[in-house]
């Protein structure tokens, strides 16, 4: 897919150089530079292709034979196990989505995903489940119910409760240890996140969960 074709893609789905740039986790500049030919890296090359509907075929132009007529809604998919990444400085620079997804019926309602790991959160949320994610810019938290809460190194998933100038965040996993000098305490036990310090909350709307097979189980 040649920078022109990427160019004339993106106007026919109606969308602007900035807003494509936000999808594929890039500046407005590295987009424009894309479309001038510059080369693109495989990571970003395919986020592309699923975002503009490109069948990726070798060797093969931009035309209506390989451009996919389906209407489907895509959402970026984090995996925080992969996608932090550090700038020049050492530093814990922005995520980025490792693919775009279609939301299907389950995750019809969310606006990005990410997949979870560890046990903390089962059974309702087992590692290697996909969570879909709607941000909360309305300030309105039902206190009580399961959030992933972004810092500027992490994303927590975690039942919160309010308190004060931090969030309680709870796990679900209630199992305690069973012998050793932590016996009888909680394996994952309750912290505090200082409200400073979280970015963005994310409400979880939806759950993808399969089984050792991969067939669907919710």
């Amino acid at each position: 897919m040649t920078g022109e074709e990427i160019k004339l893609r993106r106007k026919e789905l109606g969308l602007t150089q900035l807003e494509l740039s936000k999808k594929i986790g890039v500046s407005v500049n590295t987009v424009v530079n894309y479309e001038k030919g510059k080369t693109i890296p495989d990571s970003k090359l395919s986020l592309l292709n699923s975002i503009l509907l490109v069948d990726e075929k070798p060797n093969c132009h931009y035309s209506s034979l390989n451009v996919k007529t389906k209407t489907v809604d895509l959402i970026p998919l984090y995996d925080i196990g992969s996608t932090r990444r550090e700038n020049s400085r050492g530093e814990i620079g922005e995520f980025n989505p490792i693919e775009m997804i279609d939301v299907g019926d389950i995750l019809r309602d969310s606006k990005s995903a990410m997949r979870v790991y560890g046990n903390s959160m089962i059974p309702n949320y087992p590692s290697g489940c996909i969570v879909g994610l709607n941000e909360v810019k309305d300030n309105i938290i039902n206190f009580g119910d399961v959030y992933v809460i972004e810092t500027i190194d992490n994303r927590y998933i975690k039942r919160i409760y309010d308190a004060d100038d931090s969030l309680e965040c709870y796990s679900d996993n209630i199992s305690k240890f069973t012998e050793g000098p932590r016996a009888g305490k909680y394996c994952y036990e309750t912290f505090n996140m200082p409200k400073e310090s979280v970015i963005r909350v994310h409400r979880v709307v939806g759950v993808i969960i399969r089984n050792q097979n991969g067939s669907l189980l919710k």
